[in-house]
């Protein structure tokens, strides 16, 4: 394994995670994933598909017919969005990595703003990019960004301070 990935620090969340996973008294805040088991409908749908033989590959961006779905959810919300801009992945992390995959060169600064979710910073890092992290501080009951202490420019380029 890549000597970026291994030098990675370990999340807090997977350890808390693992440290409660199976006890009735702790409730599971870590991950974000529901409490609720997967509605009936959609698990029987599942096995609906998988007893119709659609096991095979699909199209990489996902099946045409849920990112046209998507389109019109989303184009509802947002304005028009093209199904060609929508793609399917099997969860928000792999969906992160992969836009990340898509912007983010070796050597390219990325600044994160503090605090952040560890994978954001994460994925920077496995790409290879240098990290540069500026805290937001509470101030008044809100959180603020100081940008003279952050050491940016009016020109917003992170200069080597």
């Amino acid at each position: 394994m890549r000597k970026t990935v291994l030098d990675l620090e370990e999340s807090k969340i997977r350890e808390v995670a693992n440290a409660g996973m199976g006890r009735s008294d702790v409730l599971a805040f870590w991950f974000g994933e529901s409490d609720e088991v997967t509605p009936e409908f959609i698990r029987e749908a599942a096995i609906a598909s998988l007893r119709a033989g659609e096991t095979f590959y699909a199209h990489n961006l996902g099946l045409p017919e849920l990112r046209e779905a998507i389109s019109a959810y989303a184009s509802g919300l947002h304005g028009q969005v093209g199904a060609e801009r929508i793609a399917v992945t099997s969860g928000g992390v792999n969906a992160l990595m992969l836009a990340c995959q898509a912007v983010v060169d070796a050597g390219d600064e990325v600044v994160a703003v503090t605090p952040v979710w560890p994978n954001l910073t994460a994925q920077a890092q496995i790409m290879g990019a240098k990290l540069k992290r500026v805290s937001l501080t509470p101030r008044g009951g809100a959180w603020t960004l100081d940008l003279q202490k952050s050491c940016w420019t009016r020109s917003r380029r992170p200069p080597a301070c």
